[in-house]
Formats: C-alpha cells, structure tokens, sequence
C-alpha cells in the first residue's frame, strides 16, 4: 500500500513538473510572430515607485537618462516613499538636468501598487514604462519595446532579465532560476496568455492600464500578476518580448532566498484570495488554458511534492529521490538550452551548476509551499514586502 502512494505521489509530482519545465522549455524554442511599426517612436513617461533606494537611486536614473533614445522625448516621473535620501538626491539630480524631465512626489499611497498608480496617473505621455529601481534597462531597450506598443490592442510588452551573478555559485544557481521564468513567460507569451508582468520594465499604454486598474486594492503586493490580470480582463493583450533586456542582481545568502520566495508566494495565493478566485476560469482573464493549469499546478505542486519528499525519506525509498533528480536534470537541461538562447548568456559556468539546480529549485519549492499555506491558514494577514539587500548594492 505504501508502495502504491509513494509511486502515486511520484507521478503526480512528475506529471505537474512535467508541464511546468518540460513542455514550456520545449516550446519557448519556438519564435512569436507580433505585430511591429519600427516608425512608432512616441514621447514616453518613465515611472518608478521608490521606497528607501538612497544607495541605487542614482544609479537608476542615470540608466534611464543614458538609453539610446531622446532625452528631450523622455520624462521621469517617481514616486518616493522614502524616509532616508533618496527623495534628496532625486531632487539634486532634477536640478541639474536641464535635457530631461523629472518629477519627484510623495504619493498617498503607502503600498507600491499604489505609488504606482498616482505615478501613472501623473505621467504626462501615453506610452509609460514601469520598473524597479534595482533594474538596469539595456541601451537599446526602449527602441526594442516600442515597435510592438503600435498595436492597441498591446496593453504590455516586457522582456528579459539578465541575472547579474559575479563569480558567487550561490548566485550562479539563483540567477539560473531568473533565467528559466523567462522561458515559462516566452511559454505563456506564445500561447497568448500571460499570469504575470516582469516590471524589467514593463511597457504599457497609460489608457489602457488606469482604465483596467481602477479598481485596484492598494493592499495586494503582487502587482506584476494584478496588472496583467486586469490588462487581459479588458481584452488587451500581455507579451514577452526576449529582445527588450534588462540586468538585474540576485540574491546571494538563504535568508534573502527564503524573504524573496515566502514573500512571493504568499503574495501570489493573497492575490488570489482576494481577487481572482471568482474567475479563476473566464478566459479573457489569462486565456484559455493558463489559469487553471497554473492554478492546479500551484495547489497539486506544492501539496504533492512536500509529501513526496517526506515519505520517500521516511521509507527510504531513495530510488524514487534518484528518479526525481533524474527527471528533474533533464528538465533543467531543456531549460537551459531554451533560457540561454532567449537571454543570451553565454556561459559555460551556468551549464556546471545545472548539475546542482534541481536540488536548489526544490529547496525554492518547499518555501512556496511552506509560505502558500502559510497565507491560508491566516488569509486576512497583509503580506510583509521585507526588502532583501545582497541583490541591490551588487547590481
């Protein structure tokens, strides 16, 4: 009988992954077809939510300011929740530039989703690109974004990003992770629907993205799935697009991996909860397919795997553990070949600590799941959005 339930759980855990690394690597192999206007070269709005980023703010900006794109057809605009000296150096930087615009304003909002809607909402040009400060946009990212927000039908596009990991092994086997989300996006892209948005950056038409989120609850920290949530919902549509690219740090000690997963995760079941569950199956939320596979492979995911690990040690059943890892290997390898040709990294290094990223990824499940059903016990709970540190001042 025992037997029967540790092999039952092995094809569940097996099958649930098997969706979630094998079919989207495979198929992120394959190119989108999008519709592009290479003369479509608007004014643009740059808007940031900042909440104590004294080290990294001038770092941000000047990133912003040095893409090859017009300065005179830019204009950023921040909104500084900061009790440190950001707000100081933004305003410092503003009075020396005279080639370009740049707003600083504290909003109402104590929550980035909500400085982020009063930052739009401030933004004086349709076309607006969000992002975190701890991201470096490529140079030619804005030239590489706009062609595709011709079509008005494009609520998003966003891109890659590119895992800044120096010769750290821990951060080698983090940044690997970053680079395999952007095969399951390229994945979802593909099949035309899209569960959440990488603000590396994100690039929306201002219209489009206040009239979807008017409604929004100023409380829910996964503003990356909201938007994309509310986008799809009004009809428009949500797409990677690899060649838009960013550079971004990664965490490098556990207790930062452990804040970045339990946080993520809680606030992805929070957003559920107190939002989506309702239309967990109307298809102009996500698509036809991507939510309830994504949903299920969530819940069936992080039940069946922790009981799978723990049972196959209780029984020693250290066959089914060699099994996993083998199957697991394989789909980190697909993964690889699929995230490195989206990305561009070229790296042998990375294909080494392949060897290794199945246990690390397990290691990250296990602290969704811990964190998943952590939210349902207390759902009315606000999610904490504690900031992690060793992947910001080594960006």
């Amino acid at each position: 009988m025992i037997a029967i339930v540790m092999w039952s759980l092995f094809a569940i855990v097996t099958a649930v992954y098997f969706f979630k690394e094998g079919i989207s690597s495979l198929l992120a192999l394959f190119p989108q077809r999008l519709e592009t206007d290479e003369n479509f070269s608007p004014d643009i709005s740059i808007v940031m939510a900042m909440r104590n980023e004294e080290l990294i703010v001038e770092r941000a900006i000047s990133n912003w300011i040095d893409t090859d794109y017009p300065n005179s057809k830019k204009e950023i605009v921040i909104a500084d929740n900061s009790d440190d000296r950001t707000g100081e150096i933004i305003k410092k930087i503003a009075a020396e530039r005279d080639d370009i615009k740049i707003e600083y304003f504290n909003p109402n909002a104590n929550s980035k989703i909500g400085a982020l809607h009063e930052g739009i909402e401030r933004a004086s040009h349709e076309i607006v690109f969000i992002c975190d400060a701890d991201i470096l946009v490529g140079k030619e990212c804005i030239k590489n974004a706009l062609p595709y927000l011709a079509d008005e039908k494009c609520g998003c596009v966003f891109g890659t990003r590119i895992p800044i990991y120096d010769n750290s092994f821990f951060k080698m086997m983090t940044g690997l992770r970053e680079l395999y989300v952007s095969v399951q996006l390229q994945f979802f892209s593909l099949i035309d629907s899209t569960p959440w948005i990488s603000l590396s950056p994100g690039v929306f038409r201002r219209k489009q993205l206040l009239e979807s989120t008017q409604d929004f609850d100023t409380k829910i920290m996964a503003d990356d799935l909201y938007m994309a949530v509310a986008l799809r919902k009004n009809g428009y549509s949500v797409k990677y697009v690899p060649e838009i690219t960013a550079r971004a740090g990664v965490v490098g000690s556990f207790r930062d991996l452990w804040v970045q997963h339990f946080r993520g995760s809680q606030a992805v079941a929070q957003a559920i909860v107190r939002g989506y569950h309702e239309s967990l199956f109307l298809p102009n939320m996500y698509g036809l397919v991507v939510v309830p596979i994504k949903f299920f492979t969530h819940v069936i995911g992080y039940t069946a795997l922790p009981l799978f690990l723990i049972g196959s040690c209780l029984t020693l059943r250290f066959d089914l553990l060699l099994y996993y890892y083998l199957t697991m290997l394989f789909w980190a390898l697909t993964n690889y070949v699929s995230a490195l040709k989206l990305a561009g990294v070229k790296d042998i290094r990375l294909l080494l600590v392949t060897i290794f990223h199945p246990i690390a990824y397990t290691i990250v499940e296990l602290i969704w799941s811990v964190a998943w059903y952590a939210w349902f016990v207390n759902p009315k709970a606000n999610v904490k959005w504690t900031k992690t540190t060793s992947d910001r001042v080594s960006a």
